[in-house]
């Protein structure tokens, strides 16, 4: 009887201690550049599918779980990634102008049987 009431007692335990690091929560917050909100940056959970766009004010809500990771894109900007934890619930972001010049630019020619200099 004393192991069935222990197994018992454990097997709560466990459970709750699950179900606290898998609860579900909204998150939300506003995404900005340099303090002026960004419209459709991409807010994924990553390893799903599941996601939002930011709108006009850069604001955006989503239902995630607690040890999620989203990732927050825009083409322009370098992608952010930042795990859910029990505490959160907003979470308000600046992101940073990616740098999008070119190291190198590579020409290259071929000679046309067709083209004539004229003189």
């Amino acid at each position: 009887m004393k192991h069935a009431i222990l197994t018992l007692l454990l097997l709560v335990v466990l459970t709750s201690a699950y179900s606290q690091t898998r609860s579900t929560k909204e998150i939300s917050g506003t995404i900005t550049y340099l303090n002026e909100p960004l419209k459709d940056v991409n807010i994924t959970i990553k390893g799903t599918s599941k996601g939002t766009k930011t709108d006009d004010k850069g604001d955006y809500s989503l239902q995630v779980n607690v040890g999620d990771i989203l990732e927050y894109s825009h083409v322009s900007y370098t992608t952010v990634a930042v795990m859910i934890e029990d505490i959160t619930s907003t979470l308000n972001i600046e992101l940073q102008e990616k740098d999008n010049q070119l190291d190198e630019v590579l020409v290259t020619a071929t000679k046309d049987e067709n083209f004539h200099e004229v003189m």
